[in-house]
């Protein structure tokens, strides 16, 4: 998802009205995703452009700095004297349009962030049939409210260190309908190799599983291979 230029609220031309327009629009897209279910892509979305509002507003002194135009020496006090140029007046107007901005984007960060911590209130974890923190690889059945079983595998990189974005978990085509077949298959994967750790994952959600629960599931699963 992209809704808005990483420089938006500096590109050419400096017009305030038409900026705050855009900034209404995107978040207007955003809000439609997350409605849609799309919530890690608009979390996302919304933590790039606060990181980049955030940069700018913190570097208002190097940027001001960088306006001014020395005009003259100023012998009583023996310092150089500076004038700003004839934007002055538009960059002031962008500094509280990227205020406006902060506010705008960090209230739907929090709507995204409240949906996703009732959505992980949904999702529970079982380890099968014991914790083995010395494995590497994984599997994960995934359970839906309609009893339907979609499996996963997961490789833990050896140092563990990055965001939780970087597990990838890797659908299988292996057929698991009931809690028996998933124990069937448990077993003869420890008989073939035994490297594995195995996680039972239930849900009640209806939401949108690509954009949200998968993201959901994969934030959780790389907290607990942090713990054990």
């Amino acid at each position: 998802m992209k809704v808005l230029d990483k420089d938006w609220l500096v590109q050419l031309p400096l017009d305030v009205e038409l900026k705050k327009y855009k900034l209404l629009s995107a978040t207007q897209k955003i809000m439609r995703a997350v409605k849609d279910g799309y919530l890690h892509e608009s979390n996302v979305e919304i933590e790039n452009q606060l990181n980049n509002l955030y940069k700018l507003k913190n570097n208002k002194n190097q940027i001001d700095d960088n306006l001014k135009r020395i005009k003259g020496i100023n012998l009583d006090t023996m310092s150089l004297d500076y004038e700003y140029s004839d934007e002055e007046e538009n960059i002031e107007a962008l500094y509280d349009l990227c205020d406006y901005a902060i506010d705008e984007f960090e209230a739907v960060f929090r709507l995204i962030r409240v949906k996703w911590r009732t959505f992980s209130k949904k999702i529970k974890f079982t380890e099968i049939p014991v914790k083995l923190p010395t494995k590497h690889k994984g599997i994960i059945f995934i359970k839906d409210s309609n009893n339907k079983i979609t499996t996963y595998s997961y490789n833990k990189p050896p140092s563990f260190i990055g965001k939780w974005e970087d597990i990838n978990l890797i659908k299988l085509d292996v057929d698991i309908k009931d809690e028996k077949s998933m124990i069937k298959y448990i077993e003869s994967q420890r008989n073939i190799k035994d490297e594995n750790r195995f996680w039972r994952c239930d849900h009640t959600l209806s939401e949108n599983f690509e954009g949200t629960i998968l993201p959901i599931i994969k934030h959780m699963i790389y907290h607990k291979l942090l713990i054990y």
